[in-house]
């Protein structure tokens, strides 16, 4: 395994200008069916509880009506600004990669176990049934691709162990920690300290044939995402995919791209 490269990115176009040299720079078979894909997950979003409508809802605060609930969501650490601006940010990087034939796939992963009202034990979550069955993007994500020019047929739809579709574009963090229970239990020496959806989602994209991944993912994650990318880098798959996970805090608009964290997993 390569040493992973540390960079702390101080604006947004230095940044931009990393990852689409990174792009560049990724050789992909496009001619040929399974010749590759660059992966960019970004508008990652937890889902809460929307008490009036007594539904789950995206914790993005541009689509929230309830002018208390998008105040709250505003001033999360985890939440605040990061679902948009990365949205924004990914896509302009898919735009980016498409107009380069580099077969761009963006990733929707949905935190759906943290904050979404609880049911008792053993029984199917109402909520996040309801949410995953409609099936609808985000309204300010929807915008945002109409903006761009870029089809939702972009957008890497979650599937089963079977192979088959399972939601046309949300990942689903607890489905990915519920099929992978046992490779943790018998492969994974970091236990807890492991994010129990990451190194699956790592281990799912890589299957599907995905050669760069570029991850945004909230700072507060910094620990359980590096150490599962980590793990994953020492496997056989690892060497076959390079994962470039960027750090950063949802709060502060005007400093959101300062100190960026990027962590470059060869």
């Amino acid at each position: 395994m390569k040493k992973m490269k540390h960079i702390f990115t101080k604006t947004k176009k230095e940044l931009e200008n990393i990852l689409k040299n990174e792009i560049d720079s990724v050789e992909l078979d496009t001619f040929f069916w399974g010749g590759g894909i660059i992966g960019i997950q970004c508008g990652h979003f937890p889902l809460i509880h929307d008490e009036k409508e007594d539904k789950a809802i995206p914790a993005i605060f541009e689509d929230i009506e309830d002018e208390e609930q998008k105040n709250a969501v505003k001033l999360h650490p985890y939440m605040g600004y990061f679902p948009l601006t990365t949205w924004k940010f990914g896509v302009s990087l898919v735009k980016y990669a498409k107009e380069r034939d580099k077969n761009p796939k963006i990733i929707i992963l949905v935190n759906d176990w943290q904050w979404v009202k609880k049911v008792e034990d053993g029984q199917e979550n109402p909520y996040k049934e309801k949410f995953y069955k409609q099936e609808i993007l985000p309204v300010s994500y929807f915008k945002e691709l109409k903006k761009n020019k870029i089809g939702i047929d972009l957008i890497m739809p979650f599937k089963n162990q079977e192979g088959n579709i399972q939601n046309k574009f949300f990942f689903s963090e607890q489905r990915l920690r519920n099929r992978y229970k046992r490779y943790y239990a018998a492969t994974c020496p970091l236990n807890n300290k492991c994010a129990h959806e990451y190194l699956p989602l790592l281990i799912q994209l890589e299957k599907e044939g995905v050669k760069l991944f570029i991850s945004f993912a909230p700072r507060t994650c910094f620990l359980p995402v590096n150490a599962a990318t980590e793990s994953f880098k020492k496997s056989p798959e690892g060497n076959k995919m390079k994962v470039i996970n960027i750090f950063a805090d949802g709060i502060f608009k005007n400093i959101f791209w300062e100190k960026v964290d990027v962590r470059v997993h060869d």
